[in-house]
Formats: C-alpha cells, structure tokens, sequence
C-alpha cells in the first residue's frame, strides 16, 4: 500500500491504528478544541465573527454537519436580491432540463449517439433537475 502521495509503502504501525481507535473519545472535546481556536478560524475562513453555542438559533442559514458537530454560516442577506438571483438561476436550470428532455427525446439521438454520449446527458438531466428541486426548496423559504 502506497501511502500520502506514494512517499511511503506498507501499513501502518500499529500505533496508527491505536490513535484511530481513540478518535471516538477525541470527538466529546470538539467543542472546546474549536473554541480554543477561535482566532485561527476566524483568520483561516476569513471571519468577523465565530460563536460555540449549544443550540443553533432559527434561522434558514447553511448548516454543515460534521458528526455531532454542526456548523451554521450566518450570513444577512437582502431577501429581494436573493429571491432574484434563485430565480434567474432556477430560468437557467429549467431551460438545461427541457434541452436534456428534449435530446433524450429524440429518437435519433438515442439511437446514434455512444452510449456513454447518451448516459451523460442522462447524467446531466439528473443533475439539473436535483438542483431544480433544491432551487425551488430555497424559494419557498424564502417565501416565507
């Protein structure tokens, strides 16, 4: 096994794995390694403000889970401006699904194109209508 980019061959000491095992434990202190440092992640993600709290406030904000450790990026926004960029955004993905559609349609294309040329826009047309779905959930909360 060829680890870090190839720089070193075989397993793993035995004390690797050991340290592994202790993860588990490791992860309770998340919470108070992350506060101790604060400056380092406001400096590294370029914050003004950075808050340890037990619970999340109610607020429709990006939320990463990392474990039981859970990350809100609590950013103001103008909801106008915002309700306008998702729907120009959402015309834009609306009109790749109806292309997709529409290729995946014809008969044609499906008959003479390679396979692999016919899985991708299947793959495309996927894609497009996750993120049509995922642009209509952020409208509607912003709706609200």
């Amino acid at each position: 096994m060829k680890l870090w980019g190839g720089n070193y061959e075989g397993e793993p000491d035995r004390e690797f794995w050991e340290f592994n095992r202790s993860l588990s434990f490791d992860r309770r202190l998340v919470r108070e390694e992350i506060a101790a440092s604060r400056a380092y992640v406001m400096a590294l993600a370029r914050l003004s403000e950075f808050r340890v709290v037990d619970a999340l406030p109610e607020r429709d904000a990006p939320v990463e889970i990392v474990g039981a450790l859970r990350i809100m990026l609590d950013v103001k926004v103008d909801p106008a401006a915002e309700r306008d960029r998702l729907s120009k955004e959402r015309t834009a993905t609306e009109r790749d699904v109806i292309g997709a559609k529409a290729k995946l349609g014809n008969e044609g294309f499906v008959s003479r194109a390679p396979a692999a040329v016919v899985e991708q826009e299947r793959a495309r047309l996927a894609a497009s209508e996750a993120k049509l779905s995922k642009l209509d959930e952020q409208l509607r909360r912003l709706a609200t």
